[in-house]
């Protein structure tokens, strides 16, 4: 018998039991829990993905405690912030991959051509 906490394996094209007819693969449902499938293989229950996120929160948390040269209000406050910089970092990013589609109009083409295609073959 599994645990709650045990990770269900979801075979390529299964449909999951609440998933609708419009094609939805964004949330599924792996035994009695509503869940992100991380690549649509494995499913993970939502509280193991809420612990896990707060795992690494928390390391980080840690993390800037130790490590930050600040006085304690700012190292605090930097800590506790930490999630902003990757934030920032993928949000920069994707602006500038938007925008070298306007800038270089055969990226673009060349771009949505293989996204299109992937679509296509894998959609």
């Amino acid at each position: 018998m599994r645990s709650a906490a045990s990770p269900r394996l979801v075979q390529r094209g299964e449909r999951a039991p609440d998933q609708r007819a419009s094609g939805s693969r964004r949330w599924r449902r792996c035994g009695d829990y509503a869940e992100l499938p991380l690549n649509g293989i494995l499913c993970l229950p939502s509280q193991v993905m809420v612990k896990l996120v707060l795992l690494v929160y928390v390391a980080g948390v840690a993390w800037g405690l130790l490590r930050t040269d600040a006085r304690p209000p700012a190292r605090v406050a930097l800590a506790l912030a930490w999630p902003l910089g990757p934030m920032a970092f993928g949000a920069t990013l994707a602006i500038l991959f938007f925008a070298s589609h306007v800038a270089f109009p055969l990226f673009g083409m060349v771009s949505m051509t293989v996204a299109v295609a992937v679509w296509w073959v894998f959609g």
